[in-house]
């Protein structure tokens, strides 16, 4: 499955990996906390959780610029738009409360939109340029 895809497309597979791996490991903070008992800890794996999750997003913003950059237009303006229904979607589903803990899922609705603003500004300078 993997040998299909194009380049872009598995890098914004391992961010999406990466941030989704960031997002339940930090949903498993305040167990870990429970478990160790050592707030140093506790921060050390909190914040180690945030930055794979950061790292992810930006894995995912590289691909998605990939993306825009090698694919047909009206793809790239689909695939856009698909990514900022889905991150809209997907927070107000996940957040109702900033102080929950399903609030780690806020950076994610950033990324994603952030994926789709480039995606678009990429496909509207493709499009300018031709």
């Amino acid at each position: 499955m993997l040998a299909d895809l194009s380049v872009p497309k598995r890098v914004v597979l391992a961010g999406v990996v990466l941030a989704t791996l960031g997002t339940l490991s930090n949903l498993l903070a305040v167990p870990f906390l429970k478990l160790t008992h050592s707030f140093d800890a506790f921060r050390a794996y909190a914040e180690g959780t945030s930055a794979v999750q950061t790292i992810g997003l930006f894995v995912a913003l590289v691909g998605g610029i990939m993306f825009a950059r090698s694919e047909p237009l009206n793809r790239v303006a689909w695939w856009a738009l698909f990514v900022a229904i889905i991150s809209f979607a997907f927070v107000e589903l996940m957040t109702r409360n900033l102080m929950n803990r399903t609030a780690i899922v806020v950076p994610a609705f950033y990324g994603g939109e952030m994926t789709a603003l480039s995606m678009l500004l990429i496909s509207a300078l493709r499009l300018i340029r031709t």
